[in-house]
């Protein structure tokens, strides 16, 4: 499992424009679906995943899981004040799928952010007074 870079920056030009980020594809369900895999085992969250191959056409039932997924990843950790809010169900546009993956960045990022600034056991801080009595 690891971290595939998500796409956040689609536009409704890129719909009218037909071009790669305009389109819904196997490729962009899989990142969402291993993204989600990634934070859920990061955060101890138990989701239901999979892997698509090109041929697979995902059921209604597999966009609600994704959906359910990352609703349910929200509400395990921190988000930024910015994040947006989980997308309604379906996931049938450029910006639902924007705010899918933002959601999953943001996470993700403050995941790291909160890993790194967390103190090792037996780190001092400045001022702290050992062994005074």
């Amino acid at each position: 499992m690891a971290w595939i870079t998500p796409i956040v920056d689609r536009t409704a030009q890129d719909v009218i424009e037909h071009t790669e980020k305009g389109y819904c594809n196997v490729g962009d369900i899989n990142r969402l679906e291993e993204n989600c895999a990634v934070l859920g085992e990061l955060l101890g969250v138990e989701i239901s995943t999979q892997t698509w191959s090109r041929t697979d056409k995902p059921p209604e039932a597999a966009f609600r899981r994704i959906n359910d997924n990352i609703a349910a990843l929200r509400e395990a950790f921190y988000t930024y004040a910015v994040t947006p809010a989980t997308p309604e169900y379906p996931l049938n546009s450029w910006d639902k799928w924007n705010s899918a993956e933002k959601i999953l960045a943001d996470m993700y990022e403050l995941y790291h952010k909160t890993a790194a600034a967390t103190p090792g056991l037996g780190e001092c801080y400045a001022g702290e007074q050992i062994g005074v009595i």
